[in-house]
C-alpha cells in the first residue's frame, strides 16, 4: 500500500472511530453547569446570528470570559438547532473529529512518521480526558481553539518549509506566516488559553522542524532571530492576556492573594502537573469539577515538585539524543501555564478539559519514546508491540465510552463526581441546580446545605439556597442567605438582584429598590435587573422612572415579555390605551401560554371597545386555567358587551362559585339579573 492510500485509510479509521465513540452524546441533555449561563438562559445566543449579537460577542466579557468566536459559533448553532441539545453536541463531536484528523495530518507533515502520527492522533481523539471537552456543550471553546491552533501550526510549518527552499515570489512563504498569525488570532478569540502558541512555535523550531543551530549551523537562524520572528505572535498573546485578565477580574472570577496565597498556588500547580500526568497514564476517578482543597499534603507536594523538576531536567538532558522528549514535555508543561492556577480563576484545582491541547505533547513523548526503545528490542518484541499499541487504544476507547455515559445529564454527572472525589462542595451545588430544574426543590435544598457544610464561605452556595427558598415561598430565610452571599462577595450581582426580588415579595419596597439599584449600577445592561427594578418602581407608583427602566430593558432585549407587559400597564395608567394594548399584544406573542398576559390583553381590548377580540383572549385564559374566577368574570363582561346576556350571567355565576368574594362580580351579577328580569 502506497503512502497516500495508507494515510487515507488511517484518516478514515481515525474519523470513523471518533464518531462511533462519541455518537451517544447526540442523545444527551444540556448540563446545569455553565450550559445554562452559556446557552439555555443566554438571550444573546438565542437571538441567533445578527449584527447586534455579533457586536455583543466582540465587546462582551459575559461569564468572565472574552471569546467572541465561541459565542458566534453558539449563535449559529442556536439558529440552526434552537434549544435541541442534539445539534449542539453534534457540532462539538464534528469539531473534535476534525481536530483529530488535522493533528494526524500536521504531525505526518512535519515528521514524515505516518504510524506514529496516527497513534498520537488516536490517543488524542479517544483518551478519556477528552470526554469533558466534547460532551459538554459549553466547552465549545476548547474545540474551536484547538481547531485554529492546529491550523496555525500547519500554516507555520508550511512557511518554514517554503522559506527553507527559497521558492520564488509566486509562492511567497510570508503568505503562510501571515495565515498562521491570522489563525492564531482566531484561536485566541475562541479561548485565550491559546496564548502559549508562540512558545510552542519555538519548540517546533527545535523539534521537529530542527531550525536551531544545535542540529547544524549550516543555513539555520540563531535563537535571537527565531524569537524576533515570533514577536507579532507574542504581541497578540500579550493583548489577549491583558484583555482576559481584566475581563475575569471585572467578573470576579480571579481569586485574590488574600484568599489563596502565592505559595499555595504554586503548591497546587505542581501537584496538578503530577495529577495530569497520572490521569493521562491511568485515567480513573475522572470528575467535574475537582474542588480546590484548603490544605495540600506536604509529602504529596514535595513529591510533585521533585517529579516536575526531574522531568524538566530529563527533557533538557535528552535534547540532542531524543529532542521529541524536550519538545513534547515542554509543550505539555508550557501550554498548561495559563490554567495551572498561578492566576487562580474559579474554585477548581484542575480540570480534564485543560488537557485538551497540552496532552498532545505527552502523547508525542510516549509514542516516539516507545518507538525508540523498541528499535533496540528483538523483532519478536517489536511485533508484539503493535498488539500492545492496539490494546492501549482499545482500552482508551472503552474507558472513554464509559466516561461519556456519566454525561447523559447533570444529575448522573454530579452524583458520579461526589462518589469519586472527597468533600466536593462544587458537585453538591451543581447537583442541587439540576434537581431544582426538575422541580425536586427539597432535594436541591438538602444538597446545597451539604455543600455549605463542607464549605461555609461559598457565596454561590448561599445564593443558590436563597433562590430555592425564595421560589418555595420562604422569603425571610431566603433574604438571610442572599445577605450572607453578599457579605462574602459584595459584588455578587445575581445575589443583589434576588435580594431585591425577595424584599419586593416581602413588601419592603424601599429595600427592594435600593438593592436592585445597586445591582443595576454593577450591571447596567442587564435587562432582567432593569425589569425587576422597574416592577418595584411601578409598585411604588413611580411611573416615569419605571417606564425608563422598562424601555431600557426592551432596548437591550426586545423579546423580554414581562417588560412589555409592565410597560403596557404604565401606558394604560397614563392615558395611552392604544400603545398599552400594543405592548400587551407583544407580551402575548412572546408568552402565548401566560394566562396573566392574556387577561391583561383582553382587558385592554375591552377598554378599546373590542369585545369579540377580548372574549377570545379570556377564552384562552380559561383554556390555560379553567378554574380562573377572574377569567370567567372578564369573559362575562365581554359577552355582556356583545349583548349575550344569558351567557354573560352564566360566566359570572361560575366566577362567584369559584371565588365568592370576587370584587364587583356579585354587584354586576345582580345588575345583569335585574336587567334581564
Amino acid at each position: 500500500m502506497n503512502a497516500s492510500k495508507r494515510t487515507l485509510w488511517l484518516a478514515l479509521v481515525l474519523g470513523a472511530g471518533t464518531a462511533i465513540l462519541y455518537w451517544p452524546v447526540i442523545g444527551h441533555q444540556f448540563i446545569g453547569y455553565d450550559d445554562n449561563e452559556y446557552l439555555v438562559q443566554n438571550w444573546h445566543i438565542q437571538s441567533g446570528l445578527t449584527w447586534r449579537a455579533m457586536s455583543w460577542a466582540l465587546e462582551s466579557g459575559y461569564a468572565s470570559n472574552w471569546h467572541p468566536l465561541t459565542w458566534v459559533s453558539h449563535m449559529v448553532d442556536w439558529q440552526l438547532y434552537g434549544p435541541n441539545p442534539a445539534g449542539h453536541h453534534f457540532t462539538n463531536l464534528f469539531i473534535h473529529a476534525a481536530n483529530s484528523l488535522l493533528l494526524f495530518l500536521w504531525l505526518q507533515q512535519v515528521t514524515r512518521a505516518t504510524w506514529r502520527s496516527a497513534i498520537v492522533a488516536a490517543l488524542f481523539a479517544w483518551h478519556p480526558l477528552r470526554v469533558e471537552s466534547v460532551a459538554w456543550a459549553a466547552e465549545r471553546k476548547d474545540l474551536l481553539c484547538a481547531f485554529f491552533w492546529i491550523l496555525s501550526l500547519m500554516a507555520y510549518s508550511r512557511y518554514v518549509r517554503k522559506k527553507a527552499r527559497s521558492i520564488g515570489a509566486e509562492e511567497n512563504p510570508n503568505l503562510y506566516y501571515g495565515l498562521s498569525l491570522a489563525l492564531f488570532a482566531l484561536a485566541l478569540m475562541s479561548k485565550p488559553m491559546a496564548v502559549t502558541l508562540p512558545f510552542v512555535l519555538l519548540l517546533m523550531d527545535f523539534w521537529p522542524l530542527e531550525r536551531l543551530p544545535i542540529f547544524s549551523t549550516e543555513g539555520r537562524p540563531n535563537l535571537k532571530t527565531l524569537i524576533l520572528e515570533k514577536l507579532p505572535f507574542f504581541s497578540f498573546a500579550m493583548m489577549a492576556s491583558i484583555i482576559t485578565f481584566k475581563v475575569q477580574q471585572a467578573g470576579g472570577a480571579v481569586d485574590s492573594l488574600a484568599n489563596t496565597s502565592i505559595a499555595f498556588r504554586f503548591e497546587n500547580a505542581f501537584l496538578a502537573y503530577f495529577r495530569y500526568v497520572l490521569k493521562t497514564v491511568w485515567p480513573s476517578h475522572l470528575a467535574v469539577p475537582y474542588p480546590l482543597e484548603s490544605r495540600l499534603p506536604v509529602i504529596s507536594v514535595v513529591a510533585a515538585v521533585m517529579f516536575f523538576l526531574l522531568a524538566c531536567a530529563a527533557a533538557v538532558w535528552l535534547a540532542k539524543r531524543a529532542p521529541y522528549v524536550t519538545s513534547g514535555w515542554f509543550w505539555f508543561a508550557g501550554t498548561l501555564v495559563p490554567v495551572i492556577g498561578i492566576v487562580q480563576v474559579g474554585a477548581q484545582s484542575m480540570a480534564d478539559r485543560y488537557t485538551y491541547i497540552p496532552s498532545i505533547g505527552l502523547f508525542i513523548v510516549f509514542v516516539w519514546g516507545a518507538v525508540d526503545l523498541l528499535a533496540r528490542a528483538p523483532r519478536a518484541v517489536r511485533n508484539v508491540s503493535w498488539g500492545a499499541a492496539v490494546m492501549v487504544l482499545a482500552v482508551c476507547f472503552v474507558v472513554a465510552r464509559h466516561q461519556l455515559g456519566y454525561w447523559r445529564n447533570g444529575e448522573i454527572l454530579f452524583r458520579h463526581a461526589i462518589a469519586v472525589t472527597d468533600k466536593n462542595y462544587l458537585a453538591y451545588s451543581s447537583l442541587a441546580t439540576c434537581l431544582d430544574e426538575e422541580g425536586r426543590v427539597d432535594e436541591a435544598i438538602q444538597c446545597t446545605v451539604k455543600a455549605l457544610e463542607i464549605q461555609p464561605d461559598f457565596p454561590e452556595g448561599h445564593y443558590n439556597l436563597g433562590t430555592f427558598l425564595l421560589n418555595s415561598g420562604k422569603t425571610e430565610p431566603a433574604i438571610q442567605q442572599f445577605e450572607m452571599a453578599l457579605k462574602q462577595n459584595p459584588r455578587f450581582v445575581d445575589a443583589e438582584n434576588n435580594l431585591g426580588k425577595a424584599y419586593q415579595t416581602d413588601g419592603r419596597l424601599d429595600d427592594a429598590a435600593a438593592h436592585l439599584a445597586r445591582a443595576r449600577n454593577e450591571s447596567p445592561n442587564d435587562p432582567d435587573i432593569l425589569n425587576n427594578l422597574g416592577s418595584v418602581l411601578l409598585m411604588q407608583s413611580k411611573l416615569p422612572e419605571a417606564a425608563v427602566c422598562f424601555s431600557e430593558a426592551l432596548r437591550i432585549k426586545p423579546e423580554l415579555a414581562d417588560a412589555h407587559g409592565n410597560l403596557g400597564v404604565i401606558l394604560m395608567r397614563t392615558g395611552h390605551p392604544q400603545k398599552g394594548t400594543i405592548e400587551f399584544a407583544e407580551k402575548v406573542r412572546l408568552k402565548p401560554n401566560d394566562p396573566e398576559a392574556r387577561l391583561n390583553y383582553g382587558l385592554a381590548l375591552l377598554d378599546q371597545n373590542q369585545p369579540v377580540e377580548a372574549a377570545a383572549q379570556f377564552n384562552e385564559v380559561l383554556r390555560l386555567q379553567p378554574d380562573s374566577a377572574m377569567g370567567h368574570y372578564r369573559l362575562g363582561l365581554a359577552l355582556a358587551n356583545q349583548g349575550k346576556s344569558p351567557e354573560a350571567i352564566a360566566q359570572c355565576r361560575e366566577a362567584l362559585r369559584l371565588q365568592a368574594d370576587l370584587p364587583d362580580a356579585r354587584d354586576t351579577l345582580e345588575r345583569w339579573t335585574h336587567g334581564t328580569n
